[in-house]
């Protein structure tokens, strides 16, 4: 209870630091003889409670419609994400197969959710025709750029705005469309 108590003091320099509280906790450990295998007990009781909790997108929990206020209000705040974030984006969305892993890729960016459009806005063309293709570069696949504009739609700026609008005229119909639908949801 006094280490706990200690941990959570309002002055930042009364509480212990991470050598104390260590020392702290092993006299504790010994001095009660308790055996202790903290990440098998994490594995056994913690991991599964957080892998089997439900994950529900924000606009579909019941809350939603009180809350919707602070969502209108993000879109006016830029989210400057750590450098680290959108590098860990970039490497994962090099792989030519990153649409089928989506679901990690998701993962990512709410474990990260100050992450930026910019890594993905890197991967879109920026017209009916990507630069790099007149130096004999490929396109990214129809599927990456319409998963790609689906993910933007979370992140709206102005640089989505102007790619998105770029991108309506695109050869790709199905792209074009994406492209005009997330213009729709930025001005919504």
């Amino acid at each position: 209870r006094m280490l706990v108590t200690d941990m959570c003091r309002y002055d930042q320099h009364l509480r212990p630091d991470h050598e104390t509280l260590a020392r702290r906790l092993d006299a504790f450990i010994r001095e009660y003889g308790l055996h202790t295998d903290l990440p098998r007990w994490a594995d056994v009781e913690i991991y599964p409670q957080f892998r089997d909790r439900p994950q529900i997108r924000p606009i579909d929990h019941p809350a939603y419609p009180q809350l919707a206020f602070l969502e209108r209000q993000a879109r006016k705040v830029k989210f400057p994400a750590p450098p680290d974030v959108d590098q860990e984006i970039r490497v994962f969305l090099r792989d030519p197969g990153w649409v089928h892993q989506r679901g990690a890729l998701e993962k990512l960016m709410v474990k990260n959710p100050h992450w930026s459009a910019a890594p993905f806005l890197e991967r879109l063309p920026s017209g009916t025709r990507a630069w790099w293709q007149f130096w004999g570069g490929d396109e990214p696949s129809s599927d990456a750029i319409l998963a790609i504009l689906a993910i933007l739609s979370a992140r709206p700026c102005d640089e989505v705005e102007e790619r998105a609008e770029q991108l309506c005229r695109h050869t790709d119909p199905e792209i074009a469309c994406a492209a005009e639908l997330l213009l729709r949801r930025i001005v919504a």
